[in-house]
């Protein structure tokens, strides 16, 4: 199985496209790195029963918190998945993404 984990952090412009160009087969776990935006609000509306929203609570920092979040989101994932990482503001716009499977 390919799971999905996506971070963003104040990307909600592109969250519709990005979870949008993913297979809806596939387990989504999307982690909002200290979002002040509407990335959330935007992430929930879309009502995708394969995507996990996850609020980062680390308030350490300015930075973006990659490392921090890429770990919780994998926090998320089974062991026996296939796992991809993805920004949150790089969605997939050509290509057969299905053949990563």
């Amino acid at each position: 199985m390919i799971e999905v984990v996506i971070i963003g952090h104040n990307e909600g412009e592109f969250a519709e496209k990005m979870i949008n160009s993913l297979p809806e087969k596939w387990k989504i776990i999307y982690v909002a790195d200290r979002c002040t935006d509407n990335t959330v609000e935007l992430l929930k509306g879309l009502n995708r029963s394969n995507l996990t929203i996850i609020e980062s609570e680390e308030t350490d920092g300015e930075a973006r918190l990659t490392s921090y979040c890429r770990n919780l989101g994998l926090s998320y994932t089974s062991s026996d998945s296939d796992v991809l990482f993805l920004d949150g503001d790089r969605h997939v716009v050509s290509g057969d993404i299905l053949k990563l499977e």
